[in-house]
């Protein structure tokens, strides 16, 4: 009876340690921390409440600087921010940048996916149903000939980027259940899935059923290319790719190898997110993360987080910050699984 008795206290002890790893939480941002940006001088956390908060990286003092925040871009000089009520038809869009700025309302059609960079005035948005684009003092939509989904998901799965050449993707993330890239045409509104496979299920590259995108953005170094991340950790299989699209051609940058145990199955490094730095890119996991400067890519180990003004940050490394994104799955003393976001130190230019 005593051994029962121990079986069940134990029990009990350990759900609710279990229960405290799982209370992290910031009173702004919430329970995770969805996008980042940073300068020498500030960084801005976008979270799970779409509240936007900025901090000074010298003082540690931290300042709400947009609600109802959807998402969040940086391009050129500017930070630009959309906010959406839920159940709205328009969007609003500020630079975080220019605080007191004017604000731009869009009203839009479908549901909003995301921002994407034009090196202008104001930014492009992309909705299930259209693409807009800035012209004069406004914004030109361009319908959609199909409602845009990541397989038979909602498009909102998924993150938007243009190439340097005003091309317009999407790489969508559903996790187990794939993703792929697609090349939107904005003046015929038509749209393409992007890969190249065997005809074998979950064969080649940028398969739409096996393959999340969990990065993407304008290869700096030729203007009709992009950069993609796809990655998967699943159950005992683990893959990951940084790949060039270039068209219809998609050539392989960068993986890491694991060991396997069945050699018909290779596996290699799978990382949680891919993201653009001035002299190359950054891709990053729970432990360790990928830094590509001059085509030169270095694996490195994550530097150490620390609690600065709420949320858990590093310092900087490699010209990035790491920032806690959502935590924890395991115990307190030790919690198992965690994931962090990358955020690369850079001017506004």
């Amino acid at each position: 009876m005593r051994a029962l008795l121990f079986i069940i206290v134990l029990a009990v002890g350990l759900l609710a340690t279990r229960s405290q790893v799982h209370s992290w939480w910031d009173p702004d941002l919430g329970q995770a921390v969805h996008k980042g940006e940073a300068d020498a001088r500030h960084l801005w956390l976008l979270g799970q409440k779409s509240v936007v908060v900025r901090f000074d990286r010298q003082t540690g003092a931290r300042t709400v600087v947009g609600r109802d925040v959807v998402d969040l871009l940086r391009d050129g000089t500017h930070l630009w921010a959309a906010s959406k009520i839920e159940g709205a038809t328009d969007v609003s869009i500020a630079d975080l940048k220019a605080v007191g700025g004017p604000a731009f309302s869009v009203e839009i059609e479908g549901e909003f996916i995301g921002l994407f960079a034009t090196r202008g005035d104001r930014p492009g948005l992309l909705t299930s149903r259209q693409v807009l684009r800035p012209t004069g003092d406004g914004w030109q939509s361009y319908p959609l000939v199909a409602e845009l989904k990541c397989g038979g998901a909602p498009a909102t799965y998924s993150q938007v980027a243009s190439s340097a050449d005003g091309g317009l993707y999407i790489g969508c993330d559903v996790g187990e259940w794939g993703g792929g890239l697609q090349r939107i045409d904005w003046e015929t509104g038509s749209s393409a899935i992007i890969s190249q496979t065997t005809g074998e299920e979950c064969s080649g590259l940028l398969s739409p059923e096996c393959d999340p995108v969990v990065g993407l953005f304008a290869d700096p170094d030729q203007s009709n290319c992009m950069i993609v991340g796809s990655s998967l950790a699943h159950m005992t299989g683990r893959e990951g790719r940084v790949l060039r699209v270039c068209g219809d051609t998609i050539t392989e940058v960068f993986s890491e190898p694991l060991r396997s145990r069945n050699p018909e199955y290779p596996q290699s490094w799978a990382f949680d997110g891919l993201v653009p730095a001035h002299d190359g890119w950054v891709a990053y996991g729970q432990h360790r993360y990928a830094r590509s400067r001059s085509g030169t890519v270095e694996m490195r180990r994550n530097p150490a987080l620390a609690d600065r003004s709420g949320p858990r940050i590093s310092e900087e490394q490699d010209g990035v910050l790491f920032v806690m994104e959502g935590c924890c799955w395991g115990y307190i003393d030790h919690p198992t699984e965690f994931r962090v976001l990358a955020v690369p130190v850079e001017p506004f230019e």
